[in-house]
């Protein structure tokens, strides 16, 4: 603070100074107050947000979630190994699930799960829309892949699931028990984008745990728009905690992503958008009218949607339909299956949109994803929002200001020390002995230490990274050596290949594409560098 000063009759500009520095100093502790008073309160949340998750079982918000809503199904559905195709896609239909996990009797277990990203890739395979080269990487089992189409030459329905579940390598099985925390479960989803469900299991004595239920991503959303919801809070039933990170735009919390928007023009067919899907390992493409140039969204298509195709025999037929009009179809009967219900062709939100809305508007329509369009009322696509693209924020959101406030906490007492040993050894090195006595410092090494100290340091420093640099050339094989040109990780070129050209300046989003994803897609520590700069 300030020390209050009074001053005699002076010119005014000197008084004037005086009182605009004394103002700007207390506005600067002011504002230094701020900050930390509202990273305390963003800490006390954030902790509120933790307990809440820990308290919660997976098993708890299954059960609930079963008796709240009429459409989660009452009893746990799974599908035997021996349906066919079309019994397993007319179930999850029926049951309004997008996957469920595959018994065997025969193993007495479930052997993976089955969603309707294997359906798109049998779909593919069936009709011989898969590059050989794909059809090579993604299928180990050639028997099994021969046999989905020497029975799928004969029947394309009749396949059993046992030969599709699994076949596009993206829905891992991963289960949980009743009693694991749901903070748990969050950390799962937010580690592994390609999970986007978790088998639940209750725990027997006999070792033959008991089939509970499927733990989804729009269950997370669900919880998550019911108890932080800003709807809910005006209803007066969310609770009074918050979700700091809830509040920041889909801007800032860097999660729009327009190459991750992978598009189609209207009068593409349906099995050219399914394989855009696969390729790109993305669940849904945006329908533009590429022709004329422009970038207004006119529809999607999502995995979802290959249940219409599969429902019938007859529905084949669908997959050569122009992209837009099987859009526009399927919402159109779909309105009729809802008793005439309006369906809002798209659910669509903005840059600005806070987070916890977009999550509100995916839990109350019961979507996978919502499309992020411009501002400016032109319906340009700018990015996809998904249920995996939320669970980073939710799952890591807690342990990453447990991280950031660590992080300060040990920085300060780091810039501390050191300050401190900057002043001792100024004390040290500069002030004479009659002062030092003077304040009773009697107690030091000799002088000489003092200039000695930091020219041997200063010394030590080149002579190690010189040390280090021999022992890396002794250990460096010539240029001659065998070793120098291959080890046991290299990839032979198949006979008759040509050698790979050089190249330069390859974008930064083809490398990463191309190194750790089939589509650009943020990991969860990005999502924490994001959030962290975002709350800070």
């Amino acid at each position: 603070m300030s020390i209050p000063v009074q001053f005699e009759q002076t010119p005014s500009s000197t008084t004037i100074f005086s009182a605009e520095d004394e103002a700007k100093e207390s506005k600067g502790f002011e504002n230094q107050a701020d900050k930390r008073a509202k990273q305390s309160h963003v800490e006390s949340q954030s902790q509120a947000v933790r307990s809440l998750f820990s308290a919660t079982l997976c098993g708890d918000l299954l059960t609930s979630a079963t008796a709240r809503s009429s459409s989660h199904p009452k009893i746990p559905i799974c599908l035997d190994t021996d349906l066919s195709v079309q019994e397993a896609c007319n179930a999850l239909a029926e049951h309004k699930i997008s996957s469920a996990p595959v018994y065997s009797p025969d193993q007495g277990g479930f052997v993976g799960m089955f969603d309707y990203r294997d359906l798109v890739t049998y779909v593919l395979e069936v009709f011989r829309k898969l590059p050989k080269e794909e059809k090579e990487k993604e299928f180990d089992t050639s028997l099994e892949i021969t046999d989905i189409i020497k029975r799928a030459s004969l029947d394309r329905t009749g396949v059993p699931i046992k030969l599709v579940s699994n076949l596009s390598n993206q829905n891992p099985l991963v289960a949980v028990y009743t009693d694991t925390p749901l903070l748990d479960a969050l950390h799962e989803f937010a580690r592994n984008p390609q999970l986007h469900r978790l088998v639940v299991l209750e725990k027997s004595l006999d070792d033959n745990d008991r089939f509970i239920g499927v733990l989804s991503q729009s269950l997370v959303c669900s919880l998550v728009a019911e108890k932080f919801g800003r709807l809910a809070k005006k209803v007066g039933v969310a609770r009074e905690i918050g979700w700091p990170v809830g509040e920041l735009s889909l801007q800032n919390l860097g999660l729009i992503i327009k190459d991750a928007v992978i598009t189609v023009d209207l009068n593409d067919s349906v099995l050219d958008a399914l394989y855009l899907m696969h390729k790109y390992n993305t669940s849904s493409v945006a329908i533009v009218d590429k022709a004329h140039g422009h970038a207004r969204l006119e529809g999607s298509i999502s995995m979802t949607d290959i249940k219409e195709i599969l429902s019938s025999r007859g529905g084949w037929r669908h997959l050569y339909d122009a992209c837009f009009r099987f859009f526009v179809q399927l919402r159109s009967q779909q309105g009729l299956d809802a008793n005439g219900a309006d369906r809002v062709p798209l659910f669509t939100v903005h840059p600005s949109t806070p987070l916890i809305t977009a999550v509100e508007k995916m839990a109350a329509t019961k979507t996978h994803r919502v499309w992020i369009v411009g501002e400016s009322g032109k319906g340009e696509v700018l990015g996809v929002l998904g249920m995996s693209d939320v669970m980073p924020c939710v799952g890591l959101f807690t342990e990453i200001l447990m991280v950031v406030s660590s992080a300060s906490a040990s920085g300060f007492g780091v810039s501390l020390a050191a300050t401190l040993a900057c002043i001792a050894w100024l004390l040290w090195a500069l002030v004479p002995d009659n002062i030092l006595a003077q304040m009773h410092i009697t107690y030091y090494p000799a002088k000489y230490w003092a200039g000695v100290l930091p020219v041997f340091v200063l010394g030590l420093i080149p002579f190690t990274l010189a040390v280090f640099a021999a022992i890396n050339l002794r250990n460096t094989a010539p240029f001659h050596a065998k070793r120098s040109l291959t080890d046991q990780h290299a990839h032979v070129a198949a006979p008759g290949l040509d050698i790979v050209s050089s190249c330069s300046d390859i974008p930064i989003c083809k490398v990463n594409k191309a190194m750790f994803y089939n589509k650009p897609h943020r990991s969860f520590r990005s999502a924490k560098s994001s959030i962290s700069s975002s709350m800070l």
